[in-house]
């Protein structure tokens, strides 16, 4: 069984307090590709312009991701997204961005050999259009984890309402869920989102960890892992997504959501990757990360948690 993922595929610019990277390899669905592929195999759907490196591509492809439904429309160019952080980096400013290929009417094309067999699909930042095209293509079995961002929740909720009624688990941080229910207390917060919908909810609460709440009244609460030092945060988020359903692809099946103790393994797999996410630019350090180092580093994190 297999992870698909669409989203966009990006070049990115970014300024740091510590650094600028011009036109490196960026956008939600390669962040959750890279980090879901260091623990079970995964299918991007996403497009690109001809502008898209060769390079990036076959990157990914080195690392277990299957680049197939990749498209390159010729004559057009990649997303492109310039952000520039402050300070210690809790906000990002978006000095540019040029959608180009990946507009709101892109329809992703799920390969199909993975309509058949997806046991986890993950729907980085795009349009809920976009998003419920991919979940109209995929087994009703599979389990469903999605993201979204201020933009959508303000410019196009009624069709976010309506993708949240497909979808097993959201992820979101904790500002867009306040926006998403109206509310500012974190509890009721999470109880109108649950009732949007999604069965589980996960709540990224950046430095303070993360919060996951079930409509069954279960929740877990898991600290972020403590870094020294942040290089760049972009795609800590998506990371996560992706670290969180790679974890998930060898336990669930036949429609059963993960049990508690599942759901808490893949947390904290999902934050560790995260947190090598930020330690370089791009991809950087997700591309060069080996068993050793994550099972060292998840190791310690265990002890710190007991």
């Amino acid at each position: 069984m297999s992870v698909v993922i669409t989203g966009s595929a990006g070049i990115d610019t970014v300024e740091t307090p510590v650094d600028r990277r011009e036109r490196v390899m960026g956008g939600s669905a390669v962040y959750i590709s890279a980090a879901a592929s260091f623990f079970t195999p995964v299918a991007l759907v996403s497009v690109v312009g001809e502008d898209w490196p060769r390079a990036n591509t076959e990157m990914l492809r080195k690392h277990g991701v299957d680049t197939t439904a990749l498209e390159i429309r010729q004559g057009e160019k990649t997303l492109y997204w310039f952000g520039r952080y402050h300070g210690n980096m809790d906000e990002c400013e978006t000095v540019e961005i040029q959608p180009n290929v990946f507009s709101a009417e892109f329809v992703p094309v799920v390969p199909a050999r993975y309509r058949k067999d997806a046991s986890v699909v993950l729907l980085g930042n795009a349009s809920p259009t976009t998003q419920m095209a991919m979940l109209d293509q995929v087994p009703s079995r599979a389990l469903v984890l999605a993201d979204t961002m201020n933009y959508y929740i303000n410019g196009q909720r009624s069709a976010l309402e309506r993708l949240l009624k497909r979808v097993d688990v959201l992820v979101l941080n904790e500002s867009e869920l306040f926006l998403l229910t109206e509310e500012n207390s974190l509890i009721a917060a999470i109880g109108k989102g649950l009732a949007l919908g999604p069965k589980v909810l996960v709540v990224k609460r950046g430095t303070c960890g993360v919060i996951l709440a079930t409509s069954a009244g279960e929740k877990v609460i898991l600290p972020a892992y403590p870094m020294s030092r942040v290089i760049d945060p972009t795609g800590a988020g998506d990371s996560f997504l992706g670290g969180l359903g790679g974890s998930l692809a060898a336990v669930v099946g036949q429609g059963r959501l993960p049990s508690i103790e599942e759901w808490k393994s893949a947390l904290l797999n999902a934050t560790l990757i995260a947190s090598f996410c930020i330690e370089s630019f791009s991809l950087e350090r997700l591309l060069t990360l080996v068993q050793d180092e994550f099972n060292q580093r998840r190791e310690e994190f265990v002890r710190m948690l007991h």
